[in-house]
């Protein structure tokens, strides 16, 4: 499984404007998890597979919950509208968020 950056993933959630419980509860992991992310290098791999089926679902319900538009949710991760719209119909997962 690729590696993590963890200032991928510290990257990500702020840009989401997320804590740290926030993110763990939308990835479907424990917030202690987050933190050991977070805080290690490189050390953890992200055990993710169970959760990659229902990514675009949960991208999507994320952006509504946040109350933005495609292109507000976009522009506050810094990719195009139409990337979102690909997460969201599931034809793309966002990979290069996490992965370094």
């Amino acid at each position: 499984m690729p590696r993590i950056s963890r200032d991928k993933i510290l990257l990500l959630r702020k840009a989401l404007n997320m804590s740290q419980r926030e993110f763990a509860q939308f990835l479907g992991v424990k917030r202690e998890v987050v933190v050991r992310w977070e805080e290690s290098d490189i050390k953890h791999r992200m055990a993710l597979a169970p959760q990659y089926r229902n990514a675009d679902s949960k991208i999507k319900r994320l952006r509504k919950n946040l109350d933005m538009s495609q292109k507000e949710f976009a522009a506050r991760l810094n990719v195009e509208r139409e990337t979102v719209a690909r997460w969201e119909s599931g034809a793309k997962f966002p990979f290069r968020l996490w992965y370094s």
